[in-house]
């Protein structure tokens, strides 16, 4: 289950289809050669603006 603590390069190799979700939210180029080993919150913080269910969710649906 993914979940505010999953690293952002675990997902993406894990479920390749959840890579729209993280390109509409601004991952930028260096990110999307080599994803980062950080935590989803930590790109939530950074690219999103804090709404961190409303990531969890579009990644969930994305995954389904």
């Amino acid at each position: 289950m993914i979940n505010a603590e999953s690293l952002v390069s675990d997902v993406l190799s894990q479920h390749p289809t959840v890579w729209g979700v993280f390109l509409r939210y601004g991952m930028c180029s260096s990110c999307q050669e080599a994803p980062p080993p950080v935590s989803i919150q930590h790109f939530v913080e950074k690219h999103v603006g804090g709404d961190i269910n409303q990531f969890l969710s579009e990644l969930t649906e994305a995954i389904n």
